[in-house]
């Protein structure tokens, strides 16, 4: 797995800015809130909720932990699966994967806990809802990404596969999600014996988040470049 830019290198090489460091920490943490947000207003508009999410929801709607708590559980799953799948070649540092995995998992809670009116029973508010739950969640990825801290668990999983198999990243992306969603769906048919938690929405958030964040982008990245929270040139 490719090193993580900003981060410690080699003895001898520049130490980092730590004012650039918590800066890019902040923008992290933002963007883990926006993206955690963005799940809830999907969830609770009830029309599914987003690949990453399917599994987790649905067995928090069977079992007794949280949605955050059975997120966190997933993450802490995907990690292993990583060291497993890499051997010698995981790089010790994408333990903070999980760092990044745990605040975001509290936010799926506390998004989660301070949305409980937000769930329209007229179909076109719903929509609405999906449609800014997909706009919320995709400005919480670019914030995500632009500061090259860390990655989530599950962005995390794809590229470990990705040097693994050799499969494009995007590829590997779309059969990533489409496993997740699988997996919930065959859940939600082992507990209920019907569809529960996967729905059109699901679909929505999967074909529409990519297209939000690259929209989004340019002027995450200039704000960032504002504030000093990019990572430093080479």
């Amino acid at each position: 797995m490719t090193s993580l830019p900003g981060m410690p290198g080699r003895a001898g090489a520049p130490r980092p800015d730590v004012g650039n460091l918590l800066r890019r920490a902040l923008v992290l943490v933002v963007g883990l809130f926006l993206v955690a947000l963005g799940i809830a207003l999907i969830t609770r508009a009830d029309l599914g909720t987003s690949a990453i999410s399917a599994p987790p929801y649905v067995l928090s709607l069977w079992g007794s932990w949280t949605f955050g708590q059975y997120t966190f559980a997933m993450l802490v799953v995907l990690v292993a699966f990583q060291m497993v799948l890499l051997r010698r070649r995981y790089q010790p540092i994408q333990v903070l994967q999980l760092a990044a995995g745990l605040v975001f998992s509290a936010f799926i809670d506390l998004a989660m806990w301070i949305t409980p009116l937000l769930t329209p029973d007229i179909y076109v508010m719903q929509l609405v809802q999906l449609a800014l739950g997909i706009v919320v969640l995709g400005i919480g990825v670019a914030c995500q990404v632009v500061p090259r801290l860390t990655y989530l668990p599950g962005d995390g999983t794809v590229v470990a596969l990705v040097l693994a198999t050799g499969v494009r990243f995007s590829r590997m992306k779309i059969l990533f999600d489409s496993l997740l969603v699988a997996i919930a769906i065959a859940l939600s048919f082992v507990f209920w014996g019907e569809l529960r938690g996967v729905r059109e929405g699901t679909v929505a958030a999967a074909v529409l988040v990519g297209a939000v964040v690259g929209w989004v982008m340019p002027g995450v990245k200039r704000l960032a470049g504002r504030v000093g929270a990019l990572p430093p040139a080479g």
